[in-house]
């Protein structure tokens, strides 16, 4: 099954004349980079993928132009250390728990970690699931989607919900939503890629 929806996503941005050629990008969870990052690294200028498997090092380095950057580690600690900002950030997140004891959940970590890495005018791009498989059953699971969402039970999420979160979510980053929408993954049921393009907001 082809994942198009990133490069949908890359097409649609160069018809709102975003100069994709010129980003800078990093990708969060590369895994082999046959997946999602192939699709946007023929866009951008250069790619930065970080992924914590070093068995998926050869791989990646071999799906990705020569001059990317592959470095192996966990994307959270190498984020908390990392001094350079980016154009346009990916985060191709695993669903439910994940990391050492479950010490990560789908992307509610690594998107606090981000707003600190982007340049003042970005593109940041993250997997959005909307309806939970197997959610009556992982209480751990459904524990941290509600906190994250600050809802009783997040386990059926709308369009105009996710939205409207993301764009309060960033704005209390002290970045503005110029635009955000969405396509659908074609994997599972209620998998969306969401992409925004965020501008710092100067208080």
């Amino acid at each position: 099954m082809k994942n198009i929806g990133m490069k949908n996503i890359c097409e649609k941005l160069q018809a709102q004349n975003h100069d994709l050629g010129s980003m800078n990008a990093l990708d969060f969870f590369a895994r082999k980079g046959d997946w999602q990052t192939s699709q946007y690294a023929q866009f951008v200028n250069h790619v930065t993928a970080w992924e914590i498997e070093g068995s998926f090092e050869k791989e990646l380095v071999l799906n990705l132009p020569e001059t990317s950057t592959v470095e192996i580690g966990d994307a959270h600690k190498l984020a908390a250390k990392c001094k350079r900002t980016f154009d346009f950030i990916a985060i191709d997140n695993p669903q439910m728990c994940f990391g050492l004891n479950n010490e990560y959940c789908e992307h509610f970590d690594a998107i606090y970690l981000v707003t600190n890495l982007m340049n003042d005018d970005a593109l940041v791009s993250f997997n959005v699931k909307t309806i939970p498989f197997d959610y009556d059953t992982n209480i751990e699971w459904q524990r941290r989607r509600n906190n994250f969402y600050n809802v009783d039970d997040a386990s059926c999420l709308s369009k105009d919900f996710a939205i409207d979160f993301y764009e309060r979510f960033f704005r209390s980053r002290g970045y503005e939503t110029l635009s955000i929408f969405w396509e659908k993954r074609p994997q599972e049921e209620g998998l969306f890629l969401m992409m925004a393009h965020l501008k710092k907001v100067n208080n």
